[in-house]
């Protein structure tokens, strides 16, 4: 039976899978981008360390403004996205994340740059691991 220290921050940096944008990447390209890639979260990044993160619930909200076409990612990113380093310890990340009903954690690489996202789902994951194996 697996336990939750089984579980490492390492095992969610997603190189390959991570999607992120720029600033100035349209809210309609967003929305695309989280449709094909079946996905919640984009962190918004400027050389490659996150400056926000937006989440399908934000796109959902402006969907309905007026002139979305012209908006942009920098108008509706929440700004200061929680992340932490890469080695940091899950648990400490998960009482966090639950603390401060954040549904998603950016996780960083020693240069700050942004590497991978550990997401309420992930965590859904770990405690069907642990207590339905």
């Amino acid at each position: 039976m697996s336990t939750f220290n089984d579980y490492k921050t390492e095992m969610f940096i997603k190189k390959d899978e991570l999607i992120l944008a720029a600033p100035e990447t349209g809210i309609v390209e967003i929305y695309r981008l989280m449709q094909k890639h079946q996905i919640h979260h984009i962190p918004i990044v400027e050389q490659g360390k996150a400056i926000g993160i937006i989440s399908d619930r934000d796109v959902k909200f402006v969907s309905y403004s007026t002139g979305v076409t012209q908006m942009r990612a920098c108008d509706i990113m929440t700004p200061e996205p929680y992340c932490v380093d890469e080695k940091t310890n899950l648990e400490e990340i998960i009482l966090h994340m639950t603390s401060k009903s954040y549904n998603s954690v950016l996780i960083n690489n020693s240069e700050g740059k942004v590497v991978g996202i550990f997401t309420s789902k992930d965590a859904l994951k770990i405690l069907c691991d642990i207590f339905l194996n």
